[in-house]
């Protein structure tokens, strides 16, 4: 037995081990630092740091085993190998807990012990690996898309509906994140979450090849034009997202948001005329979109409260306005309707 109490022990050579135990406390730790290293025997590890770049040779069926924390990540361009000394496996054991390594070329090497091992997005899976959590994020297929467009802007009140295809190479769930900023964070085994205060909206687990969907309930103080970024998110122990996208074309990002006319007044002049004179309806009216142009206001006068947001009912109309800027009316004549009796 080794004890490292407080102290990191660092080696730069080889690691012979054969049953041994290294114990401490805190933030002891046995480092090897070196470029090449070989670690032959199986050795039981109170905490056990791989320092990067280099490339550690193991032993092909000793297990070495871990009882504190074990750090196994490098950076971008210098990458940790782990590698058996054969075309047979060696062991990493750990008994409980997250092993959370990135940056690392794995290649036959069983992790067991009850632990989950995440190998990390950025890690490289050599071949002929048991217990290792590799994963890749799924990819868009179809979309993404909104319902909302310039032509056809989505009333304030009324739901924005974004859809999106993934496919996952692992056949898993996954989710579809429609977030404000072009920022997402992948949950283990749950849906993401964009930045905070930043989502329109996420979806439900959806099966891998079939169409996600989600919707956002536009609000009285959205803007006309809303950028979104989607991202499409697999439900998995070490769960990963897809880079964003925001679609193309006029169904693509943003969505567009059309607001009410502002309707304060109407009136009659005259108030009463005989058949055949002219009756004029003029509205006190204006819309405070602005989005690519200023909108138009046109005053429909219906016979009966039937408006569907389009044309009058079936009552049918009075009359309607030319599209105007601000205020519209419309001149109507009142007809007769003579009754012949035979």
């Amino acid at each position: 037995t080794l004890t490292t109490s407080t102290y990191a022990l660092n080696v730069a050579g080889n690691w012979a081990g054969n049953g041994n135990t290294v114990t401490g406390s805190g933030a002891g730790v046995v480092v090897l630092n070196g470029t090449s290293q070989t670690v032959s025997g199986s050795t039981i590890f109170n905490n056990l740091t791989f320092t990067a770049p280099q490339t550690i040779t193991f032993t092909a069926g000793t297990t070495q085993t871990l009882s504190g924390a074990f750090t196994c990540t490098g950076t971008a361009g210098n990458l940790i190998t782990l590698a058996s000394s054969t075309t047979s496996a060696f062991n990493l054991s750990k008994a409980s807990g997250t092993v959370n390594c990135d940056y690392i070329s794995i290649s036959y090497s069983t992790a067991q012990g009850g632990a989950t091992w995440n190998p990390g997005t950025h890690s490289t899976d050599g071949g002929n690996n048991t217990g290792w959590v590799f994963n890749t994020a799924p990819s868009i297929t179809a979309g993404p898309s909104d319902s909302s467009s310039a032509t056809t802007p989505t009333n304030i009140g009324s739901n924005v509906s974004f859809t999106a295809t993934a496919t996952d190479t692992g056949s898993d769930n996954y989710y579809l994140a429609i977030c404000k900023t072009d920022s997402i964070t992948a949950n283990n085994s749950a849906a993401p979450t964009c930045a905070t205060s930043q989502t329109w909206c996420v979806s439900s687990a959806t099966n891998s090849a079939s169409q996600a969907s989600c919707s956002y309930t536009t609000l009285t103080g959205d803007a006309e034009s809303n950028a979104w970024y989607a991202f499409v998110c697999d439900y998995h122990s070490n769960s990963l997202c897809s880079s964003s996208s925001q679609g193309t074309g006029d169904n693509g990002s943003p969505f567009k948001v059309n607001y009410i006319p502002s309707f304060t007044a109407i009136s009659t002049s005259p108030d009463s005329a005989g058949l055949g004179s002219s009756i004029t309806f003029s509205s006190t009216a204006s819309d405070s979109d602005t989005d690519t142009s200023a909108d138009t206001t046109t005053l429909y006068v219906c016979k009966s409260n039937d408006f569907t947001g389009t044309v009058c009912g079936s009552a049918g109309e009075w009359c309607h306005s030319s599209a105007s800027a601000s205020n519209p009316l419309y001149p109507f004549i009142a007809l007769s309707f003579l009754i012949f009796s035979s």
